[in-house]
């Protein structure tokens, strides 16, 4: 049960905070515990790391707002904490085969 509490409370955070910077520390100190002992949990859960999870879901909310906003392409990528357009695009592409440019149109 203790696992499945901390796993809950990681996902929440996670959730909760995709537009800010996310530390893995800060998620573990959240659900009150280690950070190798959250990291085990959520290997096991969900068989990828935190950083794998987070990138992906950051990359998730891009593709909702590149299509269920007018924001520009630049702004997702800030909002969603990638330093630049260039890294935001790249990130993009690997996950979904396409470039955010083309995602959109």
């Amino acid at each position: 049960m203790k696992n499945f509490c901390i796993f809950a409370d990681a996902v929440n955070y996670i959730e909760e905070n995709l537009c800010s910077e996310i530390k893995q520390e800060d998620i573990a100190a959240v659900c009150c515990c280690s950070l190798s002992s959250l990291q085990k949990v959520w290997r096991y859960c969900t068989h990828t790391s935190l950083k794998e999870y987070i990138s992906k879901r950051r990359l998730t909310r891009c593709a909702e707002d590149i299509i269920g906003t007018d924001m520009t392409l630049t702004e997702i990528a800030m909002k969603y904490q990638y330093n630049s357009p260039e890294v935001f695009t790249r990130a993009f592409k690997r996950l979904w085969g396409i470039s955010p440019s083309k995602f959109k149109y």
